[in-house]
């Protein structure tokens, strides 16, 4: 079992160590030395920032720390992180690294898949993700469209928030980070009785859900 959560552009960059990353795909490895080699002034652009990263690029595989405690976004603040062991089925998707297991060391870093030199590593990165979880005997995406829609998996299940107002469906996008990462937290407790599911205001919805999508309304 593994269940797949998108990253966040927020993180906790405190409390770093000198560490290495660990590192599933050599295509990081190209990608690392694509970021090292924009020089200062540059960044702002390459980057999309007005923050000056360049000193965080440089530290990119020395500084580093466990991937669920760097991530710091809407759904990584619903998880409980106190004993990452409670965690070793949970990977979080993400453009640098590919797939990074809740505790597994990675550094900050600013990258996205609408960076230069990014498109080329997309199909590569996402072959190596789908053959590592190819073993799994099922996968739980709750990843945003972003990341989890090239996710190929025989036995997938996917998720979806519908939020009803005058009779209109709606998305909320904070509702969608609070439930994922509430989700994770549970299946990750081997809890998947989705039908006593009930957080952020939603429930499971019987109706919409199928062998494959599972629906929570609210």
């Amino acid at each position: 079992m593994k269940i797949l959560l998108s990253p966040s552009k927020e993180m906790n960059t405190e409390n770093l160590l000198e560490r290495e990353n660990d590192i599933l795909f050599k295509h990081t490895y190209d990608i690392i030395d694509y970021i090292k080699s924009v020089n200062q002034d540059d960044c702002f652009v390459a980057f999309k920032t007005k923050e000056d990263i360049y000193d965080q690029n440089q530290q990119i595989n020395t500084l580093s720390k466990p991937a669920l405690l760097l991530f710091d976004g809407i759904a990584f603040r619903q998880i409980n992180k106190d004993n990452l062991d409670d965690y070793k089925d949970l990977c979080i998707l993400n453009s640098l690294y590919g797939l990074s297991k809740a505790s597994d060391y990675i550094s900050p870093f600013r990258f996205d898949y609408t960076m230069p030199n990014s498109k080329k590593h997309i199909k590569a990165m996402y072959e190596d993700i789908n053959d590592y979880l190819k073993e799994e005997d099922i996968v739980y995406n709750l990843a945003s469209n972003e990341f989890g829609s090239r996710i190929n998996h025989d036995n997938l299940i996917n998720f979806d928030f519908i939020f009803y107002k005058d009779n209109q469906e709606k998305r909320i996008s904070v509702d969608a980070k609070k439930m994922r990462g509430s989700l994770a937290m549970t299946i990750a407790q081997g809890n998947t009785n989705f039908e006593d599911f009930n957080q952020h205001g939603y429930s499971y919805n019987k109706e919409l859900s199928s062998k494959d999508l599972i629906v929570f309304t609210k």
